[in-house]
C-alpha cells in the first residue's frame, strides 16, 4: 500500500504544532514501532525541559527543541513515506 509523503508530513506539522506529539506521521507511513519511539523520545524531551524551566534556561531551549522538531520530523516522515519495505 503506498502512503503519500505530503500526507505524513502533513500529519507530523499538524499533530506536532497543535497537540506537540510527534511519530504520527511516522505511524502513517507504516513505520510503528518508530513513531511511538520518536513519540516518546519527545516526551522525555519536554519533561526535561519543563524541568530545565526552573533554572530558565527551558525558556531557550524548549522552543529550540521544538523548532528542530518541527522541521526535522516532517522531513523524516515524508522519506519513510516514500519508501516501502521489500515483500519478504
Amino acid at each position: 500500500m503506498s502512503r503519500r509523503p505530503g500526507t505524513a508530513a502533513a500529519l507530523e506539522i499538524v499533530f506536532g504544532l497543535f497537540l506537540h506529539t510527534f511519530g504520527i506521521g511516522w505511524m502513517y507511513a507504516g513505520k510503528v514501532g518508530m513513531g511511538i519511539f520518536i513519540m516518546l523520545s519527545w516526551w522525555v524531551v519536554v519533561f526535561i525541559n519543563y524541568l530545565l524551566l526552573h533554572v530558565l534556561i527551558g525558556f531557550v531551549t524548549w522552543p529550540l527543541c521544538l523548532l528542530f522538531a518541527m522541521i526535522v520530523s516532517p522531513i523524516l516522515a515524508s522519506r519513510a513515506a516514500r519508501y516501502e519495505p521489500l515483500a519478504a
